[in-house]
């Protein structure tokens, strides 16, 4: 079973423990989210069998309080203490994917008020309004 061999500080944070030394020995697939632990294991499969280097794959990672983020994670075979295994290293991604659903978010409603100032413009009957600003929203 892939473990958490010893680690950086950085990797402490990015999961919310409080030492490194809380996270050694914990299967890796216990901070991986439950939708992504499949892929997780295939990837790590696929890696350790061809001895791969993996570049940047965007995933969602728990933290030690359960809760989620995400991460950009590259991943690379290499020997530790005489027998296989996986470094990974991740970008902690959380805050720009936040921003980038914001971002998604008020350009519909952008797009949303603009259509109903078009129907305000346009509509001159107010159960045409209406029935209109319904179907844009």
């Amino acid at each position: 079973m892939a473990r958490v061999c010893p680690c950086a500080p950085a990797t402490s944070r990015l999961l919310g423990a409080q030492r490194t030394s809380d996270l050694l020995g914990r299967s890796i697939y216990d901070f991986v989210h439950p939708q992504q632990r499949e892929l997780a294991r295939e990837r790590v499969g696929r890696i350790v069998q061809h001895r791969l280097a993996l570049g940047a794959l965007e995933m969602k990672y728990l933290r030690v309080d359960g809760s989620e983020g995400v991460a950009e994670v590259s991943s690379s075979y290499f020997l530790h203490e005489g027998r296989p295994a996986v470094q990974a290293i991740a970008r902690d991604i959380s805050e720009r994917k936040a921003a980038e659903q914001k971002i998604i978010r008020l350009s519909n409603l952008y797009a949303a008020l603009s259509q109903t100032n078009r129907a305000i413009t346009r509509r001159t009957d107010p159960q045409n309004l209406f029935e209109e600003v319904c179907r844009i929203a």
